[in-house]
């Protein structure tokens, strides 16, 4: 033991600032790929050894069956958001007013469809169908023109 102490006395006594510099990179360049390496491994052991146990420790707690609903609950919203955006594309294909007022950006993006973008839609159609109204009635008509002349 003394001997290596030694040994590391007379190297540094030796070395020139710049040698043990450049022996200490020499030492991190070789070993430290090998660290890195170990790194890996031991991260990827743990994600797999925690992959394997999430199974078996939801089952032990019970959580089991939560997630079990918790997927079917995702899986039937993915279907009925799917059934929402076929919906709303077909009707405004149906109808000119619908497509000009048709708000394309939330339902020809993947994301999550949400119950307020159905219901932001069709608020969106029902205004424009009560100012086509508004304008179709006679005494709308009237109130315009008198009240453009007023303005002029």
């Amino acid at each position: 033991m003394s001997s290596i102490k030694n040994r590391k006395d007379n190297m540094s006594k030796t070395m020139t600032k710049y040698q043990l510099d450049h022996f200490k990179a020499k030492v991190k360049r070789n070993f430290n790929p090998l660290i890195e390496e170990q790194e890996l491994l031991v991260k990827q052991y743990r994600a797999e050894a925690t992959e394997k146990i999430v199974g078996k420790l939801a089952k032990k707690m019970g959580a089991d069956k939560i997630l079990t609903e918790f997927k079917k609950a995702e899986a039937q919203l993915r279907s009925i958001q799917d059934k929402a955006r076929t919906f709303f594309k077909k009707k405004a294909e149906q109808s000119e007013d619908k497509k000009s007022n048709f708000n394309t950006y939330r339902f020809d993006r993947d994301e999550k469809l949400s119950l307020d973008d159905c219901e932001e839609q069709l608020k969106d159609w029902a205004r424009e169908l009560v100012d086509r109204e508004i304008r179709r009635r006679p005494e709308d008509q009237g109130n315009r023109s008198s009240y453009g002349k007023r303005n002029t």
